[in-house]
């Protein structure tokens, strides 16, 4: 599912360099992802999903984690 999002966008939004979210993005960073880069980009995800579905006027909707 896209969002949208361009790297930079995710960077700006997340604090997550842009060159961790290509590598992250094409499977080039190793297993062991820093947990705080991880719930950066939790967090950005959740955010634009929760916008996502409020113009959708679909807010609220259970998402699995």
């Amino acid at each position: 599912m896209s969002l949208g999002l361009t790297q930079r966008e995710i960077e700006r939004r997340s604090g997550v360099k842009q060159c961790v979210v290509s590598a992250l993005n094409t499977g080039r960073y190793g297993r062991r992802t820093p947990y705080d880069t991880l719930i950066s980009l939790q967090k950005v995800l959740d955010e634009v999903r929760q916008l996502s579905d409020e113009r959708a006027g679909t807010a609220e909707v259970d998402r699995p984690t």
